[in-house]
């Protein structure tokens, strides 16, 4: 009898985890729609110019590598560092034909997906819980950080920038899931250490702002294990750090960053950039992107958190002080950017902080409720089989989540742009994607099919709020160089 309750129990939690993955899926769908008026744009081709006309003149894969190699060489000599993105950049897929550009929501969207939940099952294996928690984890983070992004077209949509700082972003995670599964095994693991020099490689070589954490990062990780003494785990941890740095170093050293600096006009102080991103830590994470959506997804999360710290052993001391530590890193990560264009009101760069923002903080969940569990209630309760979600459990998180879509609901009503799943809707009955997509498509054909050396394009709207946005200056920059123009006139359309 006990054995079949078990059972029942473990199969509530399995089918919840199934359902809220499940409704998190369904919820791309829209999104994804939206992906065939997908089409390349801005700094998608000045920096795949090299590896289109590889394809076009050969249709060799080899020679689009080394386009896309020499386009790195390139951009390092004169305008950046961050040659493991440059290298992808090169790589966007509208380069083998605009049509496979509708690839780029599907491989955002993916990577986001598998990363967060990696890095969920690695960290619920790494604290003997049922992995299916890890999968509600993964899917309650995703749903939020999809539908609450702060800037939803260079996230998704935009290959140049989500590949830059999403993907970045998605290989942190990779790194942090590899480094978790090398810690909690006793033989070593020679594909996670693999996967772990891999990422540390990609992830010193892309954008600043999750360069330097992966810096902060190791270092961190450096202190804890000497404190703890963990020999084993310092010696392994010596290899993927390495790399980093000295991909980090390659990256910073480039002496198209200081053209670039230069270029911009900015002159830059590190101590002041310092102390504003203290600021912007607390203005951002304390004020900007406090809200109702994020005080329901702490709420949501307190009882899967309950069921992670059962069988730890570890007692979570100093959770003030976990918290110091998140505040710090998370306006460290402003730092780069400041520092570089004396502002952080850059969408791209907010979605990255954001997105870290949300992991760091279901983090801190876990903590919390680890401390509070093993320094108090375990002192006031004996244990109890908790692994599942029964009784008053079961009705507080329907509730929660009940409550979050009724308010969801109320609030795309007159604001449909909040939420990403909802603006996808609000485009597709009213054709906004669809006459951004037509137009973007026509540019193309003219551009490729036209002989002359000046064009006429049409200029294309930016009445959607997924497909472009501030970030993207002009939607033709560099077509020119692209297709081999000398001339790209932009000419309003008339639809009369």
């Amino acid at each position: 009898m006990n054995k079949k309750k078990l059972h029942l129990e473990k199969i509530n939690i399995k089918y919840f985890a199934f359902f809220i993955a499940g409704f998190y899926l369904c919820s791309l769908i829209p999104i994804l729609c939206v992906s065939i008026y997908d089409y390349p744009q801005a700094d998608d081709w000045g920096y795949s110019y090299l590896s289109y006309w590889a394809w076009n003149d050969t249709h060799s894969f080899i020679q689009v590598l080394k386009a896309a190699a020499e386009a790195v060489t390139e951009a390092y000599s004169h305008w950046q560092g961050t040659f493991s993105s440059i290298f992808l950049m090169a790589l966007q897929p509208g380069i083998f034909g605009e049509q496979f550009y509708a690839a780029v929501p599907f491989i955002m969207l993916g990577l986001l997906s598998f990363s967060v939940t990696f890095f969920f099952i690695e960290l619920c294996k790494l604290l003997k819980s049922n992995k299916y928690i890890g999968i509600i984890f993964s899917a309650f983070t995703l749903l939020f950080i999809v539908q609450c992004m702060i800037c939803k077209p260079v996230a998704f949509f935009w290959y140049n920038a989500a590949v830059h700082y999403i993907v970045a972003f998605c290989f942190a995670l990779f790194l942090v899931g590899c480094l978790i599964n090398l810690y909690r095994r006793e033989k070593m693991n020679w594909w996670a250490m693999f996967g772990a020099s891999i990422f540390s490689i990609m992830l010193g070589g892309g954008n600043l702002v999750t360069a330097l954490s992966g810096i902060i990062g190791f270092v961190t990780l450096f202190v804890l294990l000497i404190v703890y003494m963990k020999k084993r785990m310092l010696t392994i941890l010596i290899i993927p750090a390495s790399l980093n740095f000295i991909a980090f170093g390659i990256n910073v050293m480039a002496p198209g960053n200081q053209l670039r600096q230069a270029a911009a006009g900015v002159t830059a102080n590190p101590i002041i950039s310092i102390f504003r991103s203290l600021f912007y830590g607390i203005y951002y994470l304390g004020d900007i992107w406090l809200n109702w959506q994020v005080i329901l997804f702490v709420l949501i999360l307190i009882p899967f958190a309950w069921l992670l710290v059962q069988n730890v052993q570890f007692h979570f001391p100093v959770p003030w002080l976990v918290s110091i530590y998140s505040y710090c890193f998370l306006s460290a990560m402003f730092t780069p950017v400041d520092y570089a264009a004396n502002t952080v009101d850059i969408g791209r760069v907010q979605n990255v902080i954001f997105t870290s923002f949300i992991i760091i903080l279901s983090l801190n969940v876990i903590y919390f409720t680890g401390w509070l569990y093993k320094n108090r209630e375990k002192k006031l309760i004996k244990y109890q089989d908790t692994q599942y979600l029964r009784g008053m459990k079961v009705k507080y998180v329907w509730g929660l989540c009940a409550a979050a879509l009724f308010i969801v609901t109320l609030v795309s009503i007159p604001s449909p742009e909040k939420f990403t799943t909802v603006l996808a809707i609000h485009e597709l009955r009213n054709g906004i994607a669809r006459e951004y997509g037509e137009i973007a498509l026509e540019n193309i054909q003219i551009l490729k099919n036209s002989t002359e050396d000046s064009v006429t394009i049409w200029k294309v709207p930016r009445e959607s709020a997924l497909l472009t946005s501030e970030d993207i200056d002009q939607w033709q920059y560099d077509t020119k160089n692209y297709f081999r123009k000398k001339q790209v006139i932009v000419s309003e359309k008339n639809n009369k």
